[in-house]
């Protein structure tokens, strides 16, 4: 984790921006977390830090801009995701209409099936795509057992 913390500081010194405690324990939070999180969730985390919302969500905008995080929205959910260290070219999201949590998905065989998808409409189209993403609704298990 130090290594990757190490790379953050230096993305925001080379970017003329302080390193300062918040912006380190909210990069701390990402690296540590493989989840999404929304600027209050992420303030539950830190705010035994003597970290503000605003600080929260000042920092948030830094990390954004310096692509060291980035935003996800569905619907009327914005919750962020470290960046900086993703070598996925795709993400696959559950949304629980219920709970609204929001889920990744990541294994061997979807990333296999979307490969070979994201091959066929670039053959087809004659197109190049970055990325690929893709967002399900439905009712988690929790919410389903309920």
């Amino acid at each position: 984790m130090y290594a990757k913390l190490n790379i953050i500081k230096n993305i925001l010194k080379e970017n003329d921006l302080k390193i300062t405690r918040p912006r380190i324990e909210i990069s701390k939070l990402f690296l540590t977390n493989d989840c999404h999180l929304d600027a209050e969730g992420i303030y539950n985390f830190v705010k035994s830090k003597r970290i503000s919302l605003p600080t929260v969500y000042r920092t948030l905008d830094v990390l954004y801009k310096n692509d060291i995080i980035k935003k996800v929205s569905i619907d009327n959910i914005k919750a962020y995701e470290l960046n900086l260290f993703n070598e996925k070219n795709y993400h696959v999201h559950f949304k629980c209409k219920i709970c609204k949590k929001l889920f990744e998905y990541d294994d061997i065989e979807l990333k296999d099936n979307i490969e070979f998808q994201l091959s066929f409409v670039e053959a087809k189209y004659h197109a190049k795509a970055d990325s690929v993403s893709i967002i399900m609704d439905g009712l988690c298990e929790d919410c389903r057992r309920k």
